[in-house]
């Protein structure tokens, strides 16, 4: 049988598994609400809004209420237990339900999406790619 959502099973050091999967459209879209919070975060210093997958996870790992919301909706788990996981096994869930739901994939979509916005509405926002490291620094 086929699964609608892309998901992976998480050994937690106690035994159990937990089971990671990609958000639903729903939940992404809340998550991505939740992010408006910190736009600032998404800015760098010429002004320009990164998406890339790198980033944004980083942001998420690093503010408590999206962590959370991502590890509940990604697992199913109760708030108080995914407050209650060990940290190595929280971030090890964090990790994985990250990399579902903000892959490369996922962003470039959403830069498509947020492509044509602005080209119906004449919005001009610099949307960053990282680019490589150089190699001359």
């Amino acid at each position: 049988m086929s699964t609608l959502y892309p998901q992976t099973d998480i050994a937690l050091r106690d035994g159990r598994n937990v089971t990671v999967r990609e958000l639903c459209f729903g939940d992404s879209m809340e998550l991505f609400k939740r992010l408006q919070g910190h736009a600032g975060k998404l800015i760098d210093a010429q002004g320009r809004v990164i998406l890339d997958a790198e980033h944004l996870a980083g942001i998420i790992a690093g503010i408590e209420d999206l962590s959370q919301f991502l590890l509940s909706k990604a697992t199913s788990l109760p708030a108080e237990q995914v407050q209650a996981l060990p940290l190595r096994d929280g971030l090890r869930v964090l990790e994985e339900a990250i990399a579902l739901t903000l892959n490369e994939e996922v962003v470039g979509q959403a830069k498509k999406v947020a492509g044509r916005i602005k080209a119906a509405f004449g919005i001009e926002t610099t949307i960053k790619t990282p680019s490589p490291p150089s190699a001359t620094s």
